[in-house]
């Protein structure tokens, strides 16, 4: 009986050794980290270590600044304004009364009159101006051509004073070979215009 006992007590100690309950906390679980990144120049990003499943533990960081500019021109379009110029002015002795040619051009591609968005749309529209694709190009009229492009470029881009020597609403002009003579309206009451913005052009 004796030897019964002790061996149940055995068989009891080693349940006891094995099956045991430990009365140690449980080590608690890794806090979720949120690291804030600044990125400039850059879409606004979230960047997390261990997302919770609560929405506020994510920072979205905005840029500090876009910088980035529209193109409403290409290169070949630069081309197409210089054929133009000379085309339709290429002889006047005005620079200020060439850029005016350009900028109807650009005036027409704002303007919701027209049928055409673009600068080539504008260009190449029936009847409306001298543009031929074997035309010449002179080194000084596409310079021209850029410098009005670019300015109007800064100005869709949100910039104000950019230099503009017509304003807006003049969108159509005539010419006797020795001046250019804008005007706001194609027929009935219209306005010339007088070149009385300051020109970037002359001195």
């Amino acid at each position: 009986m004796q030897k019964v006992f002790t061996i149940f007590l055995l068989a009891a100690m080693m349940c006891v050794s094995v099956c045991g309950c430990s009365n140690a906390p449980a080590s608690p679980e890794p806090t979720p980290t949120v690291f804030k990144v600044e990125i400039e120049d850059a879409e606004p990003v979230v960047t997390t270590l261990l997302y919770t499943g609560d929405a506020d533990a994510l920072e979205t960081v905005m840029p500090t600044e876009s910088t980035t500019e529209v193109m409403y021109y290409t290169e070949d379009e630069v081309v197409m304004v210089a054929k133009v110029l000379q085309r339709e002015c290429g002889g006047l002795p005005s620079v200020t009364e060439q850029a005016c040619v350009a900028w109807t051009i650009c005036n027409r591609v704002d303007s919701d009159k027209f049928s055409g968005d673009t600068i080539t749309e504008i260009v190449t529209a029936r009847y409306q101006f001298a543009y031929y694709y074997d035309t010449p190009v002179a080194d000084e009229l596409y310079d021209l051509a850029l410098d009005v492009l670019t300015r109007w470029n800064a100005e869709r881009n949100g910039e104000v004073s950019v230099g503009r020597v017509l304003p807006k609403d003049y969108t159509y002009f005539t010419g006797d070979g020795v001046h250019n003579y804008f005007r706001n309206k194609y027929k009935g009451s219209h306005s010339i215009w007088d070149y009385s913005l300051p020109s970037p052009y002359e001195s």
